[in-house]
């Protein structure tokens, strides 16, 4: 994995390829200390993105369906009933996710 996103931050990887169309230079993400913050933040979120998307989907699976068919038969749209209901429901989840990546933020820098 490693290897994986030394190749992506390299010089003439991936990522800066995507930048030199925008007339971007091409930018040293692991030498360059500004640069370096933002490839540990886009690695850390990438290797803990798996964990928190298993926690959202605890989450939404103990959401009870019976609100969201009680909304859908109130004439409830798909996004009202995930704006309403879902996120209201899921609120201790998504606390827990932020929380869980302050900490984590905290830990790593």
């Amino acid at each position: 994995v490693t290897l994986v996103w030394k190749l992506l931050f390299n010089l003439r990887g991936p990522i800066n390829g995507l930048l030199i169309p925008f007339g971007i230079d091409p930018v040293a993400w692991l030498s360059d200390a500004r640069f370096a913050n933002l490839a540990l933040i886009i690695t850390s979120w990438w290797h803990a993105s798996s964990y928190y998307m298993i926690l959202f989907l605890a989450g939404l699976q103990a959401v009870p369906v019976v609100y969201q068919e009680a909304a859908a038969l109130d004439g409830a749209n798909a996004w009202q009933r995930l704006r309403h209901v879902i996120l209201p429901l899921m609120r201790p989840t998504i606390v827990l996710v932020v929380v869980l990546s302050i900490i984590n933020g905290f830990r790593t820098f």
